[in-house]
């Protein structure tokens, strides 16, 4: 809905958004969300990601409790607050070891990056979809 120049979202919509990244996730299904994940990622990163979005989904429950449509900008400024910020924590898939070798990060950074890969992609279907 479009009011006054700008967007509004019912809760059920951007519950529906993540619940669709969290199925992505339970069906290993993850390049959908990037290609960037190689062989660095695996069901266990994906699961524990997967709870992690689900405990994002009760966050937006919780805005949404006194008021049934929200603005689309104030939702995705609240995703955004909530990725981790790769310059104060270890957010990779990699790291380079001696000599230049690449190595897979350990599994928290893994964990993070896809995190905030899923976001990412929540920002841009929630844009795409009902940005316009």
């Amino acid at each position: 809905m479009k009011l006054n120049g700008k967007f509004y979202l019912k809760e059920q919509i951007v519950l529906n958004e993540l619940e669709d990244i969290v199925i992505i996730l339970e069906q290993e299904e993850w390049y959908k969300i990037s290609t960037e994940f190689g062989n660095h990622v695996n069901s266990e990163h994906a699961n524990k990601v997967a709870k992690q979005l689900s405990d994002f989904q009760d966050m937006f429950r919780v805005y949404f409790k006194n008021e049934s449509y929200r603005k689309l900008d104030e939702m995705l400024i609240l995703a955004e607050e909530n990725m981790y910020d790769p310059i104060k924590e270890k957010v990779n898939l990699y790291s380079q070891g001696a000599y230049g070798v690449i190595i897979s990060a350990d599994s928290s950074s893994i964990e993070k990056f896809l995190f905030n890969k899923c976001i990412e992609y929540f920002i841009k279907n929630l844009t795409n979809h009902y940005g316009n």
